[in-house]
Parts: structure tokens; C-alpha cells; sequence
């Protein structure tokens, strides 16, 4: 006689916070060779403590948590949550419904809704969108494994919308083609490859992927350089205090995405920071993230 096997009640719970999703990839998702750096987004994860991990840890950028209550037909814990009533901070995030009036950007926060079986929604970040409009994401646990996506892929259902960071300029493409550059190297856009010219991009083995965002314009090096990033502008005031490094607007004026070093009372620029600029107590050097 074959005994009865009960499966945990936690198996019930999909793409929370906390517990283990059983699965919602209903529909069959498109795959693509990756165009931004994934290197930092977790493995092993639910889908929303995925993110929760990536966006503070690359950007600085804190995602809530998602209340243990359902509202509406969103679960408790789901990742519908965040779209619904668990806002993130509009200091940090601008929030973009999905109302065709616009498309997303990358390393853009997509929120996907709750369905009758799966009643937490998904959440992931986004990779790119094609020319025919498919958005592709990198995410934990689609599969129902926890796991790391390995590659981005498309979702089967349309997301309530996005949201993008204010720290990211949203006039930085992915190149018009990811299967074309010249050598290895960092190329400005337009310099021998398409894209946008105030975005630096990596050509390896003559595929090209976004390296950076250049928010102070990205400058082309003569044949045989790497193009590279301006720099900073230089502060407003060269005056500073005690020796050591600091953000801009921290004791000194100047950027705030920006790292200076102070020596004897002199301020110089020490580097932009891409992914914003951390201040730390007094005592301690400020540091980019």
C-alpha cells in the first residue's frame, strides 16, 4: 500500500519574502545574452528578497519589505506588495505604470501582478527591452528553485509597471545592436559602436554590453585607448577640512556622486561615483558604493 505524502504548507506560498515559490512560469519566456553587469545579483533567493539584496548592495537603493497581509487578491508577503501599498521611497524611486506610454530602462525594478494561481505577483529587475518591445529581466527563483536566472528572460504576463532610479539617466540604452563592436576595449557610443553618447560600453569577443552611465559625458580616446568617462567637475570651493576623502556636500561643497580627497586643506576630485557616494561618521572616510 503507497503512503500519502503531504507536502509542506510552505510549499504554498509563492515568491514571498520569506518562503519558497512553487512556481508561475506558465507561459514560455524568451531568453537573451545579458546587456548590463549581473555579476552582484544573488543566488538563491525568493524573487523579492533577490532584490532586496541587489538594489542596496550596487546602488544603495533600499526595497521594503512586503506586509504579512493580504490586500486585495495580493497574498501576504507577496511581491505584489510593492506595487500595491509597500511603495519604495520616491526620493529613490520613480514609480512608472505600465500605461504604454513608455518602455523601461535598465537595472529598472519591474513589478509583475498576482494571478489565481499565484497570488504574490513576481518582481525582478530589468536587462533590456527588444526592438519588438519584450522586456527582459534577471530574477531569483522563476523556475520555482530559487535560483539565480541564467540568462534574462521574458515573463509571460505584462507588469503593473517599474520603477526607475533617479541616480540612473533613463537617455542610456542598451546599444542598438549587442552583437556587433570592433576590439576589446570601452568604447563612447558612436565611437565605432552604436548607442548612446554619454554611455560607456565593454566590447568583448565582439559582443558589447553597458560598462557605465557617464553623467558628466563620455569622452573618445584616440585609436589603441580605452574612451573613458569625464570626470567629475571640479569643486566649487577648493577649501576643506581635516586630511582624508569625502563625498561631495559632506563638510565640502561639490557633487554628491562625486569622492574627493583632501590634503592640507586642498580639495581635488578622486573619483565619480557610478553608483552614488556613501558618507560615513566622523572620523571615517567617505567612500563610493
Amino acid at each position: 500500500m503507497r503512503s500519502l505524502i503531504l507536502l509542506p504548507v510552505a510549499l504554498l506560498i509563492a515568491c514571498s519574502a520569506h518562503v519558497k515559490d512553487p512556481g508561475y512560469a506558465q507561459g514560455s519566456a524568451l531568453e537573451s545574452a545579458a546587456v548590463v553587469d549581473w555579476s552582484g545579483f544573488p543566488d538563491y533567493q525568493q524573487c523579492l528578497v533577490g532584490v532586496q539584496v541587489f538594489y542596496p548592495a550596487r546602488f544603495n537603493a533600499l526595497v521594503p519589505s512586503a506586509r504579512n497581509w493580504d490586500t486585495g487578491t495580493c497574498a501576504a508577503q507577496g511581491a505584489c506588495h510593492i506595487w500595491i501599498d509597500d511603495i519604495p521611497d520616491s526620493n529613490t524611486w520613480e514609480r512608472i505604470p505600465n500605461d504604454g506610454t513608455s518602455m523601461p530602462s535598465a537595472y529598472d525594478m519591474v513589478v509583475f501582478p498576482e494571478t489565481s494561481t499565484n497570488p504574490w505577483g513576481h518582481i525582478a529587475a530589468v536587462d533590456h527591452v527588444d526592438s519588438s518591445g519584450n522586456i527582459y529581466v534577471m530574477d531569483d527563483n522563476y523556475n520555482s528553485d530559487e535560483r539565480r536566472a541564467a540568462r534574462p528572460h521574458t515573463v509571460w504576463r505584462a507588469p503593473y509597471g517599474w520603477y526607475h532610479l533617479r541616480s540612473l539617466s533613463k537617455d542610456a540604452p542598451p546599444p542598438q545592436s549587442s552583437a556587433s563592436c570592433p576590439n576589446n576595449g570601452l568604447y563612447c557610443g558612436g565611437d565605432y559602436v552604436s548607442g548612446d553618447s554619454s554611455t560607456l560600453y565593454r566590447c568583448s569577443n565582439h559582443q558589447l554590453s553597458v560598462e557605465q552611465t557617464c553623467n558628466n559625458g563620455c569622452h573618445v580616446n584616440p585609436n589603441g585607448l580605452d574612451d573613458v568617462c569625464n570626470a567629475a567637475p571640479a569643486p566649487v570651493s577648493t577649501w576643506c577640512p581635516n586630511d582624508g576623502m569625502y563625498c561631495g556636500g559632506d563638510y565640502i561643497s561639490g557633487d554628491a556622486n562625486t569622492l574627493y580627497r583632501c590634503s592640507s586643506h586642498q580639495l581635488t576630485v578622486s573619483q565619480w561615483c557610478s553608483n552614488g557616494c556613501s558618507v560615513q561618521p566622523n572620523g571615517l572616510d567617505d567612500f563610493c558604493n
